[in-house]
């Protein structure tokens, strides 16, 4: 899947810059590993720009103002992780407001934690894992009031 998500792009017109081929591991020969690849001359209307890469392909995109690296982190249907790395915490905080993923990592990342949710945005998530708001997917929640008097008030 990923050698032609890889192959996919560079037929569009990205160029690859390293990684993305056969990795062989000793002792786990009949793997599919690939080594990590870095690809870049993406456009928006190329698939890889447009997916959800489970594995190690990174999409070097330029920009030259935090907005437009924000509309560019933004525009997709799916946003389960964005990563920022900077030392000004003024920014982190403006930044990380605009950002539609259900995740962001600043000065890190994928880091997990099973006392905090994890989950996407859009077509990146269905509800959270780890945390209190997991079991709150799963919970319905009623509220009931017992009156335990023997004789009915008259509501009217």
């Amino acid at each position: 899947m990923f050698k032609l998500c890889i192959s996919g792009a560079i037929t569009a017109g990205a160029r690859l810059i390293c990684g993305g081929s056969a990795v062989q591991v000793p002792g786990l020969e009949n793997g599919f590993y690939l080594s990590p690849c870095v690809l870049t001359e993406i456009r928006k209307d190329m698939a890889v720009y447009n997916e959800e890469i489970f594995g190690a392909v990174l999409l070097v995109i330029p920009f030259d103002t935090e907005d437009e690296a924000i509309d560019i982190a933004n525009d997709t249907t799916m946003g389960l992780a964005a990563g920022l790395f900077t030392k000004d915490l003024a920014r982190v905080h403006r930044v990380v407001d605009r950002l539609h993923a259900g995740n962001v990592y600043v000065n890190t990342f994928n880091d997990v934690s099973p006392f905090v949710p994890f989950g996407g945005y859009g077509d990146s998530g269905f509800g959270r894992e780890n945390g209190t708001a997991a079991i709150e997917h799963y919970t319905q929640i009623k509220s009931v009031f017992v009156s335990t008097v023997t004789t009915l008030p008259n509501p009217f």
